[in-house]
């Protein structure tokens, strides 16, 4: 990903004199965040201006730019907010007591439940690359990684438990992960109309379950 310029910034990315973009927890920056956020999930980067988030926001396009320095700075504090966010309720239903088959595949079912009005995830961070900054690129993808690294940890307590097989952790989250990816797509989306959301994740999990199951015995 890489951003748009904007001048008279600090080395942290914001003007100076204003509040950090990343650290905002002020109720109104905490409400352009979660607007943004739907807005940027609903019609992608390219698709949102700031005058609409301030509009559905209920404030002046100002205050937008007082608590943000532009909007690719405003599209990379929503995504932290959004994956510091999935991250909680992730490791949420990881903490749950029960099999580690149920809790992927809980967290399967939610996530291709999920509207199929609203863009994937990963399909609205490659539309944005060529807009966002080397930094606010770095950003992103650390608060990506914290994400995976909640997962990562959920199958290492697998493989201690010989619930899984002793593969490595990191490897089996990349592929649960992009295996949801892959459910999440397009043309997958294509058969809800024909078969249960709840059934699609039930296939990925069982396919990638009887793989992780090897060596587990």
């Amino acid at each position: 990903m890489s951003t748009e310029k904007v001048t008279v910034l600090t080395e942290e990315g914001r003007r100076p004199g204003r509040p950090r973009a990343d650290s905002m927890e002020t109720p109104t920056a905490d409400r352009i965040l979660e607007v943004a956020g739907r807005l940027f999930m609903e019609l992608g980067f390219d698709g949102v201006s700031t005058d609409e988030v301030a509009r559905q926001t209920g404030i002046t396009k100002a205050m937008i730019y007082y608590y943000f320095s532009s909007k690719t700075g405003l599209f990379t504090a929503s995504m932290e907010r959004m994956m510091r966010s999935i991250q909680g309720k992730t490791a949420a239903i990881l903490h749950h007591d029960e099999p580690l088959y149920n809790r992927l595949l809980e967290i399967a079912e939610i996530r291709l439940s999920i509207s199929a009005s609203r863009h994937d995830l990963d399909a609205v961070l490659r539309t944005s690359r060529s807009a966002l900054s080397d930094e606010q690129l770095g950003r992103i993808k650390a608060a990506e990684e914290q994400l995976v690294q909640v997962v990562i940890d959920a199958f290492q307590k697998g493989i201690e438990d010989k619930e899984v097989g002793d593969y490595s952790p990191t490897m089996l989250a990349h592929v649960y992960i992009s295996a949801l990816s892959a459910g999440d797509s397009h043309k997958l989306r294509e058969d809800y109309e024909k078969r249960d959301p709840k059934r699609i994740a039930r296939e990925i999990v069982d396919i990638l379950w009887a793989g992780m199951r090897l060596q587990a015995e």
